[in-house]
């Protein structure tokens, strides 16, 4: 794949693998580029490697094999010991590292320099407003919340306006509305500042909203890497779609039944629960196991020949209930 012309790359892996016991790598084969001023989620299940890999671009680990460019600099040629934080990157691990006796606007306002003057103090105030803690800027951390520490963590490491940011969950302890909120306020800072950033999440709607690209991981491979449109809509493996959505699988020998015609070059058709219609006028009936209400819609599990799957319908279905399944949308994989 070739990066886009909007964006000058800044981050390039070349058939990188790395494991922490020999024989067992954690990263395997793995080459992508990043563009500068990109918002690049890596997304997969726990142990997938993602850690690892933000490890590998912050320079704590080295790659046993490839090589890792940055900003056309290769880290393979670099001296050991090897000193993380090269060329502006500043990273926020799962655990923090809070210092623990200095207040958050302390913290915040670590890796700025006092030469700024006043421009430290606003430019602080800022971050801290960004994140939503600025209250509680005189506080330490052991009397914060594990949400608040962690965005005390962002700030720390946004407020310098690093070329590249590492984030590695950056929203797992924060409940939904802050979930949310949070993430909105600092995709919109970063996109201001123009600040590239590679964060990882097992959430696909961290994924799906706020990134420029996803890299799917699995296993410490990447599956897929595309703007999150396409991966969503072109997923290329069952696996895929199953990261970023609810979704359904017919073999190849049952699309026919659905008036889909077979892809001898294809396996299986998967299709995302909004994408099929219960209906009188289909002759392909399925029978409904169960109908949830979910605020904008009604979550249908229906039956076909053995198989469930997973629908949408604006109205509530009594269970028993047969209907016609018919798929509007659908690709083979």
């Amino acid at each position: 794949m070739q990066a886009t012309k909007q964006y000058r790359i800044v981050l390039r892996f070349k058939e990188v693998e790395f494991a922490y016991e020999k024989g067992h790598p954690v990263i395997r084969d793995f080459s992508f580029f990043i563009g500068r001023n990109q918002l690049i989620c890596l997304l997969g299940e726990s142990g997938s490697g993602k850690s690892t890999l933000l490890k590998l671009i912050y320079r704590e680990l080295k790659p046993d094999k490839g090589e890792i460019v940055n900003d056309y600099t290769s880290y393979a040629h670099l001296p050991d010991p090897l000193l993380p934080g090269h060329y502006n990157i500043r990273y926020v691990p799962q655990d923090l590292r809070l210092e623990p006796f200095i207040t958050v606007r302390e913290i915040a306002g670590k890796h700025l320099s006092n030469m700024l003057g006043d421009k430290k103090a606003q430019r602080v105030t800022e971050v801290l407003k960004a994140l939503g803690i600025l209250e509680l800027q005189n506080k330490k951390p052991h009397e914060l919340s594990g949400g608040q520490q962690q965005r005390v963590a962002i700030a720390r490491a946004v407020a310098g306006k690093p070329d590249l940011l590492l984030l590695d969950e950056p929203f797992s302890q924060l409940d939904h509305h802050l979930h949310n909120e949070v993430r909105a306020r600092l995709m919109h800072y970063l996109h201001r500042h123009k600040i590239t950033l590679i964060y990882t999440s097992h959430r696909a709607e961290d994924a799906l909203g706020y990134s420029d690209r996803i890299a799917v991981m699995q296993d410490g491979r990447l599956l897929q890497y595309d703007t999150p449109q396409h991966v969503y809509q072109h997923p290329n493996s069952y696996y895929v779609a199953g990261l970023l959505d609810r979704v359904n699988k017919l073999n190849g020998d049952q699309v026919k039944a659905f008036g889909i015609a077979r892809n001898f070059m294809k396996s299986a058709v998967l299709f995302y629960p909004h994408e099929a219609v219960l209906t009188q006028e289909s002759k392909t009936q399925v029978r409904v196991v169960a109908s949830r209400f979910a605020g904008h819609t009604y979550i249908c599990d229906v039956k076909w020949e053995g198989m469930n799957f997973t629908v949408f319908h604006p109205t509530h279905l009594k269970k028993n209930t047969i209907l016609g399944m018919e798929i509007k949308t659908f690709r083979w994989v």
